[in-house]
């Protein structure tokens, strides 16, 4: 069989040959330009999606860390009204003008439910 190509290109004029050649280099040359565009573009897209991963990531953790530090603003500040709780209670005449004004802002005026019995008084 590689005896039976051979002969067939012997007789085929050299010119014909070559223009085959360019040809098949030509071809050969776009195929390389698709196939590196194509790995190009690839690429491109799988680095957007990573980036956008990342972003997602990102705004998550950042989401996250807003919600922690609001937790830790509640916590703070029921752990500062119990200290100024105690302080009025034990020893009011040691709190600060601005303890005094500060543990006031945060009053408000106590729910006085009915009990079942008193509203069978009444």
């Amino acid at each position: 069989m590689l005896e039976l190509d051979i002969d067939i290109l012997s007789n085929i004029p050299p010119e014909i040959l070559e223009a085959a050649r360019r040809v098949e280099l030509y071809f050969a040359r776009q195929n390389i330009k698709k196939w590196t565009l194509g790995k190009l573009q690839s690429r491109d897209e799988t680095y957007l999606k990573d980036m956008q991963l990342a972003v997602r990531h990102e705004a998550d953790c950042v989401e996250a860390a807003k919600e922690r530090i609001a937790e830790l603003e509640r916590t703070v500040a029921a752990k500062q009204a119990k200290i100024d709780a105690l302080m009025l209670e034990f020893c009011p005449d040691e709190m600060t003008a601005e303890q005094v004004e500060e543990w006031g802002q945060h009053q408000s005026p106590a729910q006085d439910p009915i009990a079942p019995n008193e509203a069978q008084e009444r």
